[in-house]
């Protein structure tokens, strides 16, 4: 016989920051979005974005699912899987699916280098660079009907790929912040 006690609360589950966002309950400047020390970029989903080389997804949200992920591949054969459960859509429209980007099939019925098997048996092609792997993601929301204005994308930026009036402004925090540091703790006498 069992006699451990089970609690009759279920357990807490995790805010997810994207979350937060959504309930304007995180901390943030302008489109960065703040959690601890990290800092990461809310992406907007109806335009594109030149600017994406060396990042990383961080959460998506889609159909209210929250998709944890840094790999653009992982991330976006977890969100083809929330479309097609939320959509029902035919894998021969799935096959003859092309961007104007890539000569490259985006979808397969077999397992090819770089691609990750969906849920309905067709493969996903993820060899590609972050920017084009965000530009897909909008290419696969317009042609399955998803509003991009619906959907969340929070994505990390490397501080050296940061837009220059970012990196400036989080410098000159940096600074105001050692300046008060050392003038209040270390007793260091200011410079006139």
């Amino acid at each position: 016989m069992n006699n451990k006690k089970q609690s009759v609360f279920p357990k807490k589950r995790k805010t997810y920051l994207i979350e937060k966002v959504i309930s304007n309950k995180a901390k943030m400047i302008s489109n960065v979005v703040f959690e601890g020390q990290r800092r990461y970029y809310l992406e907007d989903l109806t335009k594109r974005d030149y600017l994406l080389e060396s990042t990383t997804p961080y959460q998506l949200y889609l159909y209210e699912k929250v998709i944890c992920s840094s790999s653009w591949g992982e991330m976006l054969c977890d969100a083809v899987n929330v479309i097609l459960r939320r959509k029902y859509v035919q894998k021969d429209e799935m096959l003859a699916f092309t961007t104007s980007w890539s000569k490259a099939d985006i979808f397969s019925l077999e397992e090819r280098k770089h691609s990750r098997l969906l849920n309905n048996g067709l493969y996903i092609n993820c060899n590609h660079t972050a920017l084009h792997s965000c530009w897909l993601l909008q290419d696969i929301l317009q042609r399955f009907s998803v509003r991009a204005e619906d959907v969340i994308l929070l994505i990390h930026r490397p501080s050296a790929v940061e837009p220059k009036e970012m990196r400036e402004y989080f410098e000159a925090k940096f600074r105001e912040a050692f300046l008060s540091y050392l003038v209040d703790e270390r007793k260091v006498e200011k410079e006139v």
